[in-house]
C-alpha cells in the first residue's frame, strides 16, 4: 500500500472519529436541552431536532464509510481491498491509541510492572 492509500484511510478514520465524538456531544447537549426545557414546547422541539440531526449525521457517515469500499471496487481503484471498513476502523483505533499515548492517558493500565493477576504457565 502506498502512502496515498494510507493517507486516504487515515483521513477516513479521522472523519469517523470526529463524527463519533460529534454525535456523542450533540446527543448529550440535546438530552440536557430536553431535561432543562421546563416543558416549553419550543425548547422540546429544538432538543428533538438536535437528536434527529445527530442520528442522521451518524447514519450518513456510516453509509459513506461502507460505500467507499464498494465505490473503490466498482471503479477498479488500485488497492481497493485496502479501503475496507475494517482497515478504516483499525486505523481509527491506532489513532486513538497514538493520541492517548501522546497525552499519557491510561499509562497505569499499560504499565506491565503494575499488572495484576499475571502468571506464567
Amino acid at each position: 500500500m502506498t502512502s496515498l492509500e494510507s493517507l486516504f484511510i487515515t483521513i477516513l478514520a479521522i472523519l469517523v472519529l470526529i463524527t463519533f465524538w460529534w454525535v456523542i456531544f450533540a446527543f448529550s447537549v440535546a438530552v440536557f436541552q430536553f431535561l432543562f426545557s421546563g416543558w416549553d414546547a419550543d425548547k422540546i422541539k429544538k432538543a428533538w431536532n438536535s437528536i434527529r440531526f445527530a442520528i442522521l449525521g451518524a447514519i450518513i457517515t456510516m453509509l459513506i464509510l461502507f460505500m467507499v469500499p464498494a465505490l473503490a471496487k466498482y471503479t477498479k481503484v488500485e488497492w481497493y481491498q485496502e479501503y475496507s471498513y475494517t482497515n478504516i476502523f483499525k486505523r481509527a483505533t491506532d489513532l486513538v491509541s497514538w493520541f492517548s499515548r501522546l497525552l499519557d492517558i491510561g499509562s497505569e493500565v499499560n504499565d506491565p510492572s503494575q499488572s495484576v493477576g499475571s502468571f506464567e504457565l
